[in-house]
């Protein structure tokens, strides 16, 4: 299995009393827009094959019940693939294999009595809204995403009307999950998540450069 750097080496929490409302993000500096608004419905489409879910932040009373994953079956929510389970802990790490271009949506599992499936009390987030269950805000985008791939290394502040978070890293999405469905708090910072292609190892990147040396070789005898 692959060695996976990825680069979050600050993570910070700051409480403000001074938040906007809604929550906002700025790169370096920059305001940055979701991908997708608060009544809107969201599906992600990476560009490669290979993703690296990062688990930045999770302070809920639910954290350790609460499932993350994807699903290719767009309008159904079906085809799910689990990325974090409630045991996983901040800045641990799960890769995925999604080919490029495939479009995803995302869903968390609420599992109040944690027996790995959806029944009583338990509430389904989904990111195409009206596939949501059990939730008093059907209609309230749970997942704020946003393409921060143009960035590179970067300083990310993401405000919210509770509390802000600092943090330094390299990611192409950062993902905002408001996990409190009985009545959607809007700030989004019960679980946040870093999306980003994986580093080549050295030897990868070795026999990357071997390869070009030879293309190099060739072209020059031709």
């Amino acid at each position: 299995m692959k060695t996976i750097l990825v680069w979050a080496t600050a993570f910070v929490l700051v409480l403000t009393t001074g938040a906007l409302a809604l929550p906002t993000l700025y790169v370096d500096g920059a305001l940055v827009n979701p991908m997708a608004g608060p009544s809107e419905d969201l599906t992600i489409t990476y560009g490669s094959d290979q993703q690296v879910w990062t688990l930045l932040w999770e302070m809920t009373p639910w954290r350790d019940v609460n499932y993350l994953g994807v699903y290719d079956g767009l309008g159904v929510g079906n085809g799910q693939t689990e990325v974090f389970s409630g045991s996983d802990s901040p800045f641990g790490s799960v890769t995925t294999n999604f080919a490029a271009g495939q479009e995803l949506g995302l869903y968390l599992l609420n599992d109040i009595n944690d027996n790995g499936i959806f029944d009583g009390n338990d509430s389904y987030l989904f990111s195409e809204r009206a596939l949501t269950k059990n939730s008093g805000a059907n209609e309230h985008q749970w997942f704020k995403m946003y393409d921060v791939s143009a960035y590179g290394e970067s300083d990310y502040v993401f405000n919210t009307h509770t509390e802000d978070f600092s943090y330094h890293g390299n990611f192409d999405y950062l993902l905002y999950v408001d996990d409190d469905h009985t009545s959607a708090n809007w700030d989004h910072n019960d679980m946040i998540v870093g999306i980003s292609s994986p580093i080549p190892e050295p030897a990868t990147m070795l026999l990357l450069g071997m390869g070009l040396t030879g293309l190099g070789i060739v072209r020059r005898r031709k």
